[in-house]
């Protein structure tokens, strides 16, 4: 049982704990060891067991693997909407592994599309700090590891930014698993969101210290959390994480003192500044990328798109199921596998966090409401109606949030992770005014003789929740939704909110208690999420069966494809074989352009996706040496049978031209659109091929092409091409022309142009020359030497400033800052949260002033 993925989670965790633990937040060790071990709760199946929980049973669907379904061993099935972390997330970090096996930089994904940037996808993420570490581990591994480790960041984050809203140990502790826990993350934590918005809280912690305390100490805090979410790759949930933090720290800047104000507002560009610097290397290729991307053109042109805004009705419809989940009928399991439903009314953009937190929530602004933390209710309130309505795609909140930059192209119905802080943040308030001696509100609510409000207004809550969800038992009925399933649904909806206000009906010992509700929480959202943590049978992790097998792995790179739907795209890449077909977030524009006059022309039927004609004259251009087609189908006669499987044929493609090639004429111009109907309509590339120069304008007219011989190895992520021509001439390699690609012989650049549309031109001399064509883009290179310049300027600013402050501090005496409160302590002693000011709300530190014997 390979318990190192375990291990390496708990030290990392372990580890990340005690860099929380020194900003005396008010977290004790047993805080940390319950953040630690409450994403286990999820991800600890695969970790102990050893198996993955990558949704690999998807690929078993298909052919070839469908014939090996006994691989699967009796392991329920992943869902199917888990279908990007399977077809697209999983295939990046494939790439990101094999690049840095070479000893390359990540830039380029040479299985998929005829080549396509990898870490210019941002998405791949294949600098951020968890990812990494995960190198360590196999791939099989590394969801379950990634997956954990995200969420203990989240919890950890959360508790520090709890705190900073003055709430108690116990309430940053609920408010921390709560947040940790929550619908939104789960959902998204194979996705590249949840490993962004899991440095939301710490984003938000370190921008409200420096808001209170404009000091260069709090400001390299929030550089390293800027830093640190910048690197995860998810570009609009950064926006959106920023954004909220921003708006957030903003009420707590002392603005009637100016120049307190003023240094806040510098410090924190400075930090956003700096942060930007130290990931240029990472952030500027992206930004290259996406200028020259088709979604880019297609999200511009659409000025009111449906995934922004929603119908009225349909945002109401929504609303139902972030109290009920399965008010309309809608298993989890049945999401994506049955049409009529698809995601009109499942939307993952939720703010619920189980029917326990939504109670809690409840209590925690009544209770709030009614006493004297009236703005920490209201700013709970207002964070969780807002990522509420964003999620369920209120018209007018979308319609004013098109209108920033950057929000104008984001899916910013994701903004209901706040909603989900904010539930967080009302369920700490209830934890707080529980916890609280002597009690926080000036006047007695209605009670019972001996119960706290807290517990009583939860049951109020919890018996609301299951109200709804008989008044919505007609609906869901109507949908198919048998009975004996919708009242279990209904149970752990309403059981754990009415088990955790019996629980917070005593009074000790507290800290038990607490687990109690802890753990009624989490055994509420691991089985209301269950569908989203199926680990799967570690054996059956791609193994290389008939007749993929007998694709040989020669050093003159080759592509093959799949017709119609087998072997689903992107999957050849934990093969290591080159596939035509593929899928991503960003598509060349150029590429794009191409296939679409192709499929105009009626000479291809291929997409990006799939390929369903093997005379296709585009497997012959982008160097389809082998095709995988099922058995019983016929393909041309120049295909040669070479291997069977029990379900796939493996031919290969005798006319399929090498990856870098000499054509015999060529059509010269500056014409793009004159030049891409006339790559379209040619039927043999060998013969004829378009060149449309970088940077010089020229008539558009036909000539010869010199005769010569080429011969093309691999070169670590590029290629490397030996050529022999008689005089100066065109060579076509079939690499997908994205900016970035450098031809050179001996240190020389030549000059590269676009051929066939879409792929590389290179402008050889005459006579024997070895071209190694390499793919760096400008903006990695400027980017590295930015990044590299800002890291040495730091460490020196870093050092100087030890060295000046090591001769500066004072002899060791009563007046030694060993003897001095720390900031905690005069806090406490002034009873407020800061001397510069508070948040809105402006809380006394409770969770950190009470007498030993209150914990």
């Amino acid at each position: 049982m390979p318990l190192w993925p375990l291990l390496l989670y708990l030290l990392a965790a372990t580890a990340l704990a005690i860099g929380a633990l020194r900003f005396r937040s008010g977290m004790l060790r047993r805080d940390a060891a319950v953040l630690i071990f409450a994403p286990l709760v999820f991800v600890g199946p695969a970790l102990v067991s050893g198996d993955t929980l990558s949704p690999i049973n998807r690929a078993y669907r298909v052919q070839p693997l469908d014939a090996h379904r006994e691989l699967l061993l009796d392991r329920a099935p992943s869902a199917a909407i888990l279908h990007d972390p399977f077809t697209m997330i999983l295939p990046w970090r494939a790439a990101v592994r094999h690049a840095f096996t070479l000893g390359e930089w990540p830039l380029w994904n040479p299985w998929s599309r005829a080549g396509e940037p990898l870490a210019g996808l941002a998405q791949s993420a294949p600098y951020a700090p968890v990812n990494l570490l995960a190198l360590a581990v196999p791939i099989e591994d590394e969801a379950a590891l990634t997956g954990g480790l995200n969420l203990a960041i989240a919890g950890l984050g959360g508790f520090l930014a709890l705190a900073a809203f003055g709430l108690s140990r116990r309430a940053c502790l609920l408010g921390a698993v709560a947040w940790s826990s929550s619908g939104f993350l789960l959902f998204w934590l194979l996705w590249p969101v949840t490993p962004t918005l899991a440095f939301f809280p710490w984003v938000l912690w370190a921008a409200v210290r420096l808001a209170r305390e404009p000091r260069l100490g709090n400001a390299a805090l929030l550089t390293l959390a800027l830093t640190l979410i910048l690197l995860t790759g998810h570009s609009e949930s950064v926006a959106h994480a920023v954004l909220v933090s921003a708006f957030c720290a903003a009420f707590v800047v002392p603005w009637r003192q100016a120049r307190t104000a003023l240094r806040a507002i510098l410090l924190a560009l400075a930090a956003g500044v700096v942060a930007a610097t130290l990931s240029a290397f990472f952030l500027l290729p992206p930004l290259d990328a996406i200028d020259q991307t088709i979604e880019l053109a297609r999200r511009r042109g659409a000025p009111d798109r449906a995934f922004q805004a929603r119908p009225l009705g349909s945002a109401m419809a929504l609303l139902r199921a972030e109290f009920v989940p399965f008010a309309w009928g809608i298993t989890n399991e049945e999401v994506g596998k049955n049409p009529r439903y698809g995601m009109t009314l499942y939307a993952p953009d939720r703010a619920f966090s189980g029917g326990l937190i939504l109670a809690l929530a409840v209590a925690g602004l009544g209770v709030g409401l009614a006493g004297p933390r009236r703005r920490l209710a209201a700013a709970g309130g207002a964070l969780y109606l807002f990522g509420l309505l964003a999620g369920i795609g209120f018209r007018p909140l979308h319609e004013l949030l098109k209108r920033l930059p950057i929000f104008d192209l984001a899916l910013n119905n994701r903004l209901a992770f706040v909603g989900a802080f904010g539930l967080a943040l009302l369920a700490a308030a209830a934890i707080d005014a529980w916890d609280s001696r002597p009690p926080l509100a000036p006047f007695r609510l209605p009670t019972l003789p001996g119960l706290p409000a807290v517990s009583l207004l939860t049951t109020g809550a919890a018996a609301a929740l299951a109200l709804l969800a008989l008044l919505f038992w007609r609906d869901a009925s109507a949908l198919g939704l048998d009975g004996t399933t919708y009242l279990a649904r209904t149970a752990w909806l309403v059981v754990p909110a009415l088990g955790g206000a019996v629980f917070l009906a005593a009074a000790r010992p507290r800290d038990l208690i607490l687990l109690l509700v802890l753990a009624a929480h989490l055994a509420e959202r691991r089985v209301e999420s269950d569908y989203l943590f199926r680990p799967q049978a570690r054996n059956a992790f791609f193994p290389r069966v008939a007749p993929l097998d007998a694709i040989p792995d020669p050093p003159e790179p080759q592509r093959m494809a799949a017709l119609d739907f087998a072997l689903p795209a992107n999957m050849a890449t934990h093969y290591g074989l080159e596939d035509l077909r593929g899928g991503n977030a960003m598509t060349l524009r150029r590429l794009a352009e191409l296939k679409s006059a192709w499929r105009a022309n009626g000479r291809s039927s291929s997409t990006l996706v799939q390929v369903s004609r093997a005379d296709d004259p585009a497997l012959n251009l982008l160097n389809v040496r082998y095709v995988l087609a099922a058995r019983q189908r016929g393909v041309p006669s120049w295909y040669r049978p070479i291997a069977q499987g029990s379900s796939l044929a493996l031919y290969e493609n005798r006319r399929a031209l090498p990856r870098a090639f000499l054509p015999r004429r060529v059509v010269f111009g500056s014409d793009p659109a004159t030049l891409l109907s006339r790559a379209a309509a040619i039927g043999n590339y060998r013969r004829l091929a378009t060149i449309e120069p970088i940077g010089r304008q020229v008539a558009t007219h036909e000539q010869p092409n010199p005769r010569g011989r080429l011969s093309t190895r691999k070169n670590g992520l590029g290629l490397r091409i030996d050529a022999d021509l008689a005089a100066p001439g065109w060579i076509v390699v079939s690499e997908t022309h994205w900016r970035g690609w450098r031809a050179t012989v001996a240190g020389r650049e030549l000059p590269l142009a676009f051929a066939d549309h879409a792929f590389l031109g290179i402008q050889a001399p005459a006579g024997r020359s070895r071209i190694d064509l390499t793919y760096r883009p400008r903006s990695f290179v400027w980017g590295l030497w930015i990044s590299g310049t800002a890291l040495v300027l730091l460490a020196g600013l870093a050092g100087a400033g030890l060295l000046r402050t090591k001769r500066l501090r004072p002899p060791a005496g009563p007046l030694s800052r060993h003897s001095r409160p720390n900031r905690v302590e005069r806090s406490c002693a002034t009873g407020s949260a800061s001397p510069a000011g508070g948040l809105p709300f402006e809380l006394p530190l409770t969770g950190l002033c009470r007498s030993p014997g209150a914990d």
